[in-house]
């Protein structure tokens, strides 16, 4: 991914709701969930899909497509997700407790913790020892 896509990309980013000044910044990041759920937020974003359109081909991207809205519950989660994990991120979701009702029944706090994909090294060292093996 050269830098005007990274640009793109960054862009994008800020606008679902993701504040970070580079691609870098991001491990660690925690995004509220009611945030992705903005129907608002997602009518906001519409006009950056095509731009990002010509970085992902919409069959990689299913979030891209034009139906998208329509078939998906919720699309702003999964073209954020699936632009992450393009960037070799990933987003998993996470429960904080936020006391009780007045009935006793537990309350929660949801959020997204964007994660760097971890490689595998493994691999790529029996890789190396099958190509010292076979010269």
């Amino acid at each position: 991914m050269d830098a005007e896509q990274k640009t793109v990309v960054n862009i994008f980013l800020n606008k679902c709701g993701v504040d970070c000044d580079t691609l870098n910044n991001l491990d660690g990041f925690k995004i509220p969930r009611e945030v992705l759920l903005s129907e608002e937020k997602y009518n906001e974003i519409v006009e950056e899909i095509p731009k990002l359109k010509t970085i992902y081909s919409s069959s990689y991207m299913t979030s891209l497509q034009k139906n998208a809205k329509k078939n998906q519950q919720w699309p702003l989660i999964n073209i954020v997700r699936q632009v992450l994990k393009s960037c070799g991120y990933s987003m998993k979701p996470q429960r904080l407790a936020n006391g009780y009702t007045k009935s006793g029944k537990k309350l929660y706090r949801r959020f997204f913790v964007i994660s760097k994909i971890e490689v595998k090294q493994k691999i790529e060292q029996e890789e190396d020892n099958t190509v010292n093996v076979t010269s």
